[in-house]
């Protein structure tokens, strides 16, 4: 199975507590900066899984998923996991689904980071 076990959209986007813990690390102005880089890390690596480059997407996803295991985005990181382990092989249509796929899972993670920085909850 290509797809995330975890795929089942009841599990969050980014573990509440794996966030908490990594932002609980110093003050506020360290998770003010740490937020605004891995907002600037996701985005960057969304556009280059977007690009028709399969150097460049390749890359992306290798960076992906420890990125991604690092903040607790476990659905992100199982399927960057799977990927990653296709290489290059990955082609024409079979690429353009999975990578579609995994835009949408870097954007639900986007959107949770985006409403930590609005005092909104991290589920």
């Amino acid at each position: 199975m290509i797809f995330p076990r975890s795929s089942d959209r009841s599990s969050p986007a980014i573990e509440p507590s794996a966030l908490a813990q990594l932002f609980a690390m110093g003050g506020d102005e360290l998770r003010i900066a740490l937020r605004a880089q891995l907002l600037t890390d996701f985005s960057r690596l969304r556009e280059a899984v977007a690009q028709r480059d399969p150097q460049k997407t390749g890359r992306a996803i290798h960076e992906l998923k420890g990125l991604a295991g690092t903040v607790g985005a476990h659905r992100l990181a199982d399927l960057s996991r799977r990927l990653d382990g296709m290489g290059s092989d990955l082609r024409g249509e079979a690429r353009s689904v999975l990578t579609e796929a995994l835009r949408l899972e870097i954007d639900a993670v986007l959107a949770v980071l985006r409403e930590t920085g609005e005092g909104k909850p991290t589920a």
